[in-house]
């Protein structure tokens, strides 16, 4: 699981670093985003703090949710990937060929 925070609340910001630390990448590398508020991303699937999970919420509650999360958001992430590939792929492909 590779997550990215993005998060308005420094308090929270904070205490999510503690608790996801082994998880967190950059947002290019992660699966997907979690925040605090609602925001849109066309490229990573988002869990929003408060929607996809009620506050106060334990460690274990926010491990089990983004779990669920991201076994839900499988296929599409993987769908993403597969696409990413062919379309570098495709790219090299058309440039070698000029």
């Amino acid at each position: 699981m590779k997550i990215y925070l993005d998060c308005e609340c420094l308090l929270l910001l904070f205490c999510l670093n503690n608790f996801l630390k082994p998880f967190l990448v950059s947002k290019d590398e992660a699966d997907f985003i979690v925040s605090d508020r609602k925001i849109s991303s066309d490229d990573k699937p988002v869990f929003t703090l408060g929607i996809d999970l009620k506050l106060p919420f334990t460690q274990t509650q926010l491990l089990k949710a983004l779990n669920d999360f991201k076994n839900e958001n499988a296929l599409e992430i993987a769908l993403d990937e597969l696409l990413n590939n062919f379309k570098k792929d495709l790219i090299k492909l058309l440039k070698y060929a000029k």
